[in-house]
């Protein structure tokens, strides 16, 4: 089930603009996604909770309170102990049988420095927008032929009840306007914006 729901996010993420930005070429993004999903996955199945549907087209991530301080890039430190390193080397030795050309040094360096950079800026604005215990709502994705028909907001409804009913606030972030809009419907409103990439990214924090 963790490689449906892992294969699952990496189809909903796949056009994300973050996603993008880090991983441009979408031969290499296809097949790196699954992968980092599957870290998250199995990061927040360890340090939150992890909801899904009997259908299994939607995944939501949340880190618990208490447990909200480490962003993307700590989250693929930690992860390493629990995570097969050799499903990791085709993707960056580049992959003859899906016809990728190898991976230079210096796209893996450039890589690793936007992943660097997005992480301060997030982890930024994560501190500056929710102080105390809180739940972080990490990922959220619906197979994208689902998508607009609800089950994102049915999948989340228990948590945000069950957050609200402990006076506990929900966070996340979010690089499109139309998951602003998603979210705004289910009572988030955003306490902070910033430009990662003046022009071509800019983030929303969201709380609830």
């Amino acid at each position: 089930m963790q490689r449906q729901a892992s294969e699952l996010l990496a189809r909903a993420f796949f056009d994300e603009p973050l996603m993008v930005y880090y991983l441009p070429d979408p031969a290499i993004r296809q097949q790196a996604l699954p992968i980092f999903m599957w870290i998250s996955l199995r990061y927040c199945l360890a340090h939150g909770e992890v909801w899904t549907n009997p259908e299994l087209d939607a995944v939501a991530c949340w880190l618990s309170p208490g447990k909200t301080n480490l962003g993307n890039w700590g989250l693929l430190r930690a992860s390493l102990g629990v995570f097969p390193l050799r499903l990791l080397l085709p993707v960056l030795r580049g992959s003859k049988t899906g016809g990728l050309e190898a991976i230079s040094l210096e796209r893996k360096w450039q890589f690793l420095k936007k992943l660097d950079r997005m992480e301060k800026e997030i982890d930024r604005m994560h501190a500056q927008v929710v102080q105390g215990p809180h739940w972080y709502l990490l990922t959220l994705g619906v197979e994208p032929a689902r998508q607009g028909q609800g089950i994102g907001s049915r999948l989340i409804a228990p948590m945000l009840d069950r957050a609200q009913s402990a006076s506990q606030p929900c966070y996340l972030e979010t690089m499109t306007e139309l998951d602003v809009a998603f979210y705004r419907k289910n009572g988030f409103k955003v306490a902070g914006e910033a430009d990662l990439i003046p022009g071509s990214l800019h983030m929303w924090a969201m709380i609830r």
